[in-house]
Order: C-alpha cells, then structure tokens, then sequence
C-alpha cells in the first residue's frame, strides 16, 4: 500500500475512507481484549506493572539508503511502491501523471507495464500487479501470462499477495475478484459482515470492518476465521480499517485512537498515546507504520514489542510512503525528494507466545435447559450447563475455559430445608428429579492454566409439583341407539399451570338401569392425548365414563365424578288421538266456521320430548289433498283443525318423539265433516235452508255440481208422517233411508259406494212414497 503525505490521502483504495487529520490517537490492541477494559488496564510499553503511569517513548532512528536520487526522475517523485524487486514512482508528465519502473537494485525506465502504458496516479502495487487511476476509471495492469489490463470497480482495493481485489458493493457488503478476472468470485462474502468502514485483502484472507466489528474471512475456502470488536462502542461511528498482516488487524478508531486486534497467537498489547499516528497508516505484521501525530515524521510503532528498548523508530519527514510485498521493507519520499528505502525486520519480531495466565475465571449463574411455564420446569429431566468467562493476565491471553464442576443441593416437597451439596457434572450435566423438588445449581470452572473460580451464583429450578385440574366432562344425559353397538362418546379436558400431558378414561355399563357393572380400563383410554373417548353400546344401556388426567412432570388428578348416558332405542307410542266428534253440528260459532280440536298423547320409557301432526284436508266440493301437511315438532298436546267451512272435511294424524330422537309411528287418520250448506244454491229441487233441505214426491233434490264422495252421512227427521228417499252418486244406487217412526225423532244413515273409493259425481235425493222426507243435515265424506 502506498501513501501520499502531501495529498494526506491513502493509497490503497478511496473506498477505505481512512484519512482524519482530527486523529488524537493511535492504539493497539491483539485479539484477546475486549473494548470493554480499560486502556490503562495493565501495563503498556514504558510502564511498570498493571496500572503504571503511561511515559512518552523516545524515538530511534531507523537507517535508510537512498534508493532513487531526485537527479535521476525527469521531475519530482510524487508517490512511490514497492512491489517485488521493482520500485514505482509517479512524476509529473507533459499531459498529466506518468508512472515509471525499474529495478530497485538498478537499471533502465520504463512507462510500460505488462505491455499497458503506466499513465495516471499511482494507487498500489503489488506483486506483478499496478493498480491506477485514468481519468475516472480506476485500472489494473499485470505482466503474468503475457500481460494484461482490465478496468475495475471504483474504490477497488489491490491484496497484498496481488492474487484477488475487493470493493464494496451497493449495499456495503465486499465483493471480491481475481486480479485478472472480472467477475465476482461465487463466495457468501456477505456473511462475513458488512465492509463499509473498510476491507483490506493479505494474501488468502480478507478483512472487512463494520463499525467496531471486524471480520478476517479466508477466501478459498469461503469460511471465517475469526471475528473480533477492534473498537470500542462509542465510536462506532468513526471508524476505518487502517491495515492488516497475517496476524494482526489495525484500525483507526476516531478519538479513542487505533486498535490492533491478533488473529492468532496468545499475546495482546497497547500503545501509549506518545505512539500516535495520523489515520492513513499502514500495518506490518506486528507494527503500524505512519506520521506521528506529534513530530509529522514518519514513525514505525511497534505492536507486541520492539528491538532494544522498545521505542519507536522514526524515518524523518516524509511525503509518500508505501511497504513492499514483504511488509518489512518501506519505501519514502523524503523532504529533499530523494526516494529512500529502509529495512523494519528489526520491528517485526515476535514475541515470546508461552502463556502464563494467572487470573482465575469468572463463573455465572448455570443455564437450565428445558420447557418452563409459569416459573416452573414443566418436565422431570433437563440439562445443566456451566456459564462464565475467562480472562488474560496482561500481556497474555486468555488462557480458556477447559473444564469445570457442576453441583446442586435439593429440597423435595413438603421439606423446609435444602440437603447437602451434590457433584453432578463438570461443564454440562443431565437431571431428573422429582416432581415438586427444588434444585439449586451453581458451578465452578478452570482455565487452561489450571486457574480454578470460586463456586458463582446459584441457579435454581422447582419442578412442577402441582396436578392438573379437569375442567371439562361433558356427556348427553341420552342418546339414541343407531346399531346394535350405539357409539357413545365422552368428553373431557383439563388445565394445568404447566402441560397437560395425557389422559386416562374408564366406563362400566349396566342393563336397563340395573346393577352397574366394575370400572373397565381400556388400553384404548390409557396415556391417551384425545380429549375423547368413544365406547359401543347396545341398546337400553347406561353407560358411564370417569377421567382423569397427567401432567408432564407425572402429577395426576383422582378420577373425576362419573357421568352417565343412556342408550335408549324405544321409540315413544302413541296412546291418543281424538276428535271430539265426527260429524260436525249444524249450528257453529254463527260465522259458518267450525273449529275442532284434536288431542293426542303418547307414552315412551323414557320421556316424550315433542309431537308432530299432519293433516289432509277436502273443500265443499273437491277430494281431499293428496299429499298431507306436516307441521313441526311440538310440545303441546292437542291442535286445532284450523277453521271448517260448510262442507269440508278435514283428517288428521299424530306421532311422537321422544328425548334422543326415536319416532313414533304415525296414529290412525282421525277424521271430521262439516254439514254441506244447502243455501246458494248448491243444492237444487229442495226448500231452501241453510242446511236442511225436504224431498218431496215427484221432486228429487241434487247438488248443485260434482262433488268427491266416497260416503254420503244424512241426518233426517224421523215420525209417523215422514216417508223415504233413495240417495245415488252418479247413477250408482247407494241405498235407502226411511224416515218414517211411531215416535218423532231423527235418524242417521250412513250410504257407502260399492268400491269404497271416491268418485266426482252429482248427488241426488229421491222420494219413493207420498210423503216428504225432511234432511236435516248432510255430509259427504271423502
């Protein structure tokens, strides 16, 4: 990466948004640390002992040579790379920015790359690899397989390695490319976090920086490899990835300073504020290499330790700066536009990496792992498992949790004190215990430098000791058999504070109300889930169903109350159904309108729920209705007809129902007539009344028109002066009725046709002697 002082801009990529010349201070900190501790937390470089006052470091000069004299460039050097064993240095062209090479040991310029023309600014090199900008286009240019250019996206970071470039997409998620390919590699990237403060690509790994998050993903094989916070939460919103080496990560982190976070290894330190340099540095393997933002100078800062007596190294004023492939060797543009290069191994060592780690871990309250309701645990067995943290001894790392004890104490129910403590486990544990119990468990853990905890903070859990409640049995007092194996079904449900886990369900029957046979325990009604359960039953049978029910922790209810049914297949008889009379007076309600009533009634073993009627009804002249009326259900006892004009005739018929639907079979048809009305002519050759009517000799009476008869009902005035009458439907004889008597009276008759059905005829009157026959009233029934 390379560095332009006077621009005061990086190099390596625009998109990393990593210049602020508001930068107070730089720091930096290995993997194990958290932002959470401190920056005083422990000793830095120049202090003492944890806690130790912060000194300002001296600054050693570091030896450089220089590599380019400023005689030798056309014009003055404005930006220089490293890349391999050939130095870069863009200069000032006649038509803009020209970029020229040669070998850093020596030799002849060149403008040509890769068989591309280096014209434009300078961003990066390396490898084989130029990265520069024409215009708005940003391009790439590589002497590889013969060489080669492509156009990249803007804001495209060149990896150290030269083997892939990274940008952020449109929605700040990093895409990454091969150096001479232009298409995104098929890699789920994105799971790696967002890049928007920042991506920076060392050889397989890209780094990606969100906030405080960074994230160092391994490119071939699509997998993370580490993530760690490298600021601290206040400035999540000024932050920006400065640089990374295959072990550490820096990045500017806005007032708090940098952070340098280890991706590997056991040893973290900080820098002293004396350390800080300008946003814009860039990162070795163990060291930042930027201008100190007390001197301006260009400053080497070592990370975990320096050579001699751990100052910084400082390189003097500089105006352009970049490290080579190696990342030990930099090369600057000094005041005098010399182009230096100076070598930093001596800054690059690591350190001793032996862990001693002498601060115990922290245990926390266990987790209990199971199903809760209502604060309880809602089932008998469950896991345990250890919760804590450990932490380093500065400089070192945290060591890691590698084992631990779990332990517990009970109270059982109905005990007022809890029993001794019990080993169950050492980082995870499994229990059962019993229902209504109280357990308390806390643990105690070891790190992998055989520092054990104190026993944390107790956890307890109480099993749920109380039963279900059953809510619900329902059940119909009756129900009618349908087979000889009438499906009866009982209904139940129950509620628990925790989970109702099944049911157990028992019957017994007896035989018309007899002596109840014993309980029956099905398997069938056994741990069952339904809240149902269905028995075959044969007629005239009670049944009767008991529940009861479990919880999953195995608290169980008493059987509940049993409730009965029974099983009726008798269906109800009909013991009545009457008309007051038949034949319907000649004298009404003076309205000419008769209203009969007909009651009925019926007897079942059970109970008689409702009746139901239907009715066939006949005009003065017509038949009666071919198909009945049916009205609905009732429960009353009795109907009337509905209201009888002169002539008609009206049949009714009842059955009954009784509680479970069994039905009755249908009672006789009960019939009633009205008189026919003589009046309105609707009987001819006869005195006119409204009723009666005489026959005389020599004078038959006849209705009027057809009317349906199938009998003809005649009342007549009987005494010694009355003769007799013959009565024909049609030309069919039907009889005679002699009203002749010693005594004065009436007489009825009856005359029915030779088939017995009915026909729709004329009906006469006929005189057979001298005297008159005198009708009182006459009915024709249908």
């Amino acid at each position: 990466m390379v560095f332009d002082a006077v621009s005061a801009r990086p190099m390596f990529g625009r998109g990393l948004n990593v210049w602020s010349a508001s930068l107070a201070a730089t720091t930096l900190l290995a993997a194990g640390m958290v932002p959470a501790i401190p920056a005083v937390a422990g000793p830095a470089p120049g202090g003492t002992g944890p806690g130790a006052t912060v000194t300002a470091l001296a600054a050693q000069p570091v030896p450089s040579t220089v590599l380019i004299p400023a005689n030798e460039l056309p014009t003055a050097a404005q930006v220089v790379a490293l890349a391999g064993s050939v130095v870069f240095v863009q200069v000032a062209g006649e038509s803009g920015p020209q970029v020229l090479w040669r070998e850093q040991d020596g030799g002849e310029w060149s403008s040509v790359w890769g068989g591309t023309e280096l014209a434009g600014e300078l961003i990066a090199a390396e490898g084989d690899v130029v990265q520069l900008r024409q215009g708005e286009d940003e391009i790439l240019t590589w002497t590889r397989d013969g060489g080669g250019s492509r156009t990249v996206p803007d804001g495209t970071t060149l990896g150290r390695g030269a083997r892939y470039v990274g940008y952020l997409d449109s929605k700040g998620f990093t895409a990454l490319q091969a150096v001479t390919a232009a298409g995104d590699l098929p890699m789920p990237i994105q799971k790696a976090g967002r890049g928007e403060d920042g991506i920076v690509i060392v050889g397989d790994r890209v780094v990606s920086l969100s906030g405080t998050f960074a994230h160092v993903y391994d490119i071939p094989t699509a997998r993370g490899v580490v993530s760690e916070y490298v600021c601290p939460d206040a400035d999540r919103y000024d932050t920006s990835l400065a640089g990374a080496g295959t072990r550490m990560i820096f990045a500017s982190c806005g007032a708090s300073g940098g952070i340098g976070v280890a991706d590997h290894g056991d040893v973290y330190a900080r820098l002293t504020p004396a350390g800080s340099l300008d946003r814009g540095f860039v990162a070795g393997e163990t060291f930042a290499l930027g201008l100190s933002t007390a001197t301006g100078d260009l400053t080497v800062v070592p990370a975990l330790s320096a050579p001699g007596d751990g100052t910084n190294g400082t390189l003097g004023a500089a105006t352009s700066f970049d490290l080579g492939d190696d990342a030990t060797t930099v090369g600057f543009i000094d005041a005098v536009g010399d182009v230096r290069r100076a070598d930093l191994s001596g800054w690059s060592s690591e350190p001793a990496t032996e862990i001693i780690d002498t601060t115990p871990p922290s245990a926390t309250y266990p987790e209990i792992d199971g199903e809760w309701a209502n604060f309880v645990l809602i089932e008998r067995s469950y896991r345990v498992s250890t919760e804590g943290g450990d932490a380093g001894t500065y400089p070192f790392r945290s060591s890691g949790l590698v084992g631990g004890e779990l332990r517990y104490r009970q109270k059982l129910a109905g005990q007022s004190s809890f029993g001794a403590f019990v080993i169950a486990g050492s980082l995870s544990a499994s229990a059962t215990h019993p229902a209504g119990s109280s357990n308390c468990w806390s643990s105690r853990l070891v790190d992998g430098a055989g520092n054990w905890s104190g026993w944390g903070p107790e956890e307890c859990v109480t099993i749920d000791g109380t039963r279900p409640v059953v809510s619900t049995t329902a059940l119909p007092a009756r129900v009618r058999a349908t087979s000889t194996s009438t499906p009866v079904t009982f209904k139940y449900a129950a509620t628990d504070n925790g989970k109702v886990a099944g049911y157990d369900v028992r019957y017994r029957k007896d035989k018309g109300g007899t002596k109840i046979g014993s309980w029956v325990y099905p398997a069938s009604g056994t741990g069952v889930t339904a809240r149902s359960f269905t028995v075959g039953t044969a007629k005239s049978y009670r049944v009767c169903f008991s529940v009861r029910a479990r919880d999953t922790v195995g608290n169980t209810t008493s059987w509940s109350p049993s409730r009965c049914t029974f099983v009726d297949g008798v269906a109800p008889r009909v013991t009545k159904a009457e008309l007051p009379e038949r034949w319907l007076p000649t004298i009404s309600d003076g309205l000419l309108k008769w209203n009969p009533r007909f009651t009925y009634a019926a007897s079942d073993d059970q109970r008689v729920a409702s009746y139901q009627v239907q009715t066939r009804t006949a005009g003065m002249f017509g038949r009666l209705s071919a198909r009945p009326t049916t009205y609905g259900w009732s429960t009353s006892r009795s109907t009337t007809s509905g209201g009888l004009n002169p002539g008609d005739q009206t049949c009714l018929r009842v059955r009954a129902k009784d509680t479970v639907g069994n039905v009755s079979g249908w009672s006789a048809w009960r019939c009633v007539n009205a008189p026919f009305m003589n009046g309105r002519g609707h009987i001819n050759g006869a005195n006119h009344g409204i009723f009666a009517f005489s026959v005389h000799p020599n004078e038959p009476a006849s209705t009027a028109r057809n009317v349906a008869v199938r009998a003809v009902r005649v009342k007549v005035q009987a005494g010694p002066g009355y003769g007799a009458m013959k009565v024909y439907a049609g030309s069919e004889y039907l009889g005679t009725v002699s009203a002749y008597s010693k005594s004065s009276g009436t007489k009825w008759a009856t005359l029915t046709t030779r088939s017995g059905t009915v026909k729709s005829t004329k009906v006469r009157f006929v005189a057979t002697s001298s005297r008159a026959v005198k009708v009182k009233a006459v009915y024709f029934a249908r």
